[in-house]
C-alpha cells in the first residue's frame, strides 16, 4: 500500500510540474487569448482610423495649402427695413422687383450705371424679407412714410432720403430715369 501511495504522489507531483513548466494551465491560456484579441482590436481600430483619414477626408497625405478669398458683400443692396436707418445724411433708394422681367432690365442698368454724387441703394422687392413692404395691388401704398414699417410700395419706386426722412417719392419710370441719369 505504501508503494501505491508513493507512485500516485510522484505522478501528481510530475503532472503539476509539467503543466506549470509548459505554460499549459487555464489562466495562461485565458491571458494569452485576451492579449491576442486586444492586439487584433487595436489593429482594426488603427486601420479604420487610417482609412477614414485617407479615403473619407482625403487630406491625410495632402501637402497642398489652400487659401481662401476674403469675404465680400454688396453694401449697396439693403433690406426695406433699413431704408431710414443709415448713417448717411443724403441718399437715394431704388426699390424694384428683380424677378419682374419687363422692368428688371431697366432698373438694373440704371442702378449699375449710376454715377451721381449721392449714394444709391437698392432694395429687392422679390426678396421674402421685403414682402411686407411690397403691395402689387396698390391698396396699402404709402407715399409719405415716416418709419421703416410704414414704407409700402406697389412697384418700382425711387425714394430720396435726407436726414432719415423721405423727401421725394417717385414711381414714374421716366422720372426715375431722369433723376438717376443727372
Amino acid at each position: 500500500m505504501k508503494k501505491k501511495n508513493k507512485q500516485t504522489e510522484i505522478k501528481r507531483f510530475e503532472s503539476t510540474e509539467i503543466k506549470q513548466s509548459a505554460f499549459i494551465n487555464e489562466d495562461y491560456k485565458t491571458f494569452k487569448t485576451f492579449i491576442i484579441v486586444l492586439i487584433i482590436v487595436l489593429t482594426l481600430l488603427g486601420l479604420l482610423f487610417f482609412f477614414n483619414a485617407k479615403l473619407v477626408t482625403k487630406d491625410m497625405f495632402n501637402d497642398e495649402t489652400t487659401t481662401t478669398a476674403p469675404v465680400s458683400y454688396i453694401d449697396t443692396t439693403i433690406l426695406a427695413d433699413h431704408i431710414l436707418g443709415t448713417n448717411n445724411p443724403h441718399y437715394m433708394v431704388l426699390l424694384y422687383d428683380t424677378e419682374d422681367k419687363t422692368s428688371n432690365i431697366l432698373y438694373d442698368s440704371l442702378f449699375n450705371n449710376y454715377s451721381g454724387d449721392e449714394d444709391l441703394y437698392a432694395v429687392d422687392l422679390a426678396n421674402k424679407m421685403n414682402a411686407s413692404h411690397y403691395d402689387k395691388n396698390q391698396e396699402n401704398e404709402n407715399k409719405s412714410p415716416k418709419t421703416n414699417e410704414e414704407i409700402v410700395v406697389s412697384g418700382p419706386t425711387l425714394l430720396v432720403v435726407k436726414e432719415n426722412k423721405v423727401v421725394e417719392y417717385i414711381t414714374d419710370a421716366k422720372k426715375i430715369q431722369e433723376k438717376l441719369n443727372n
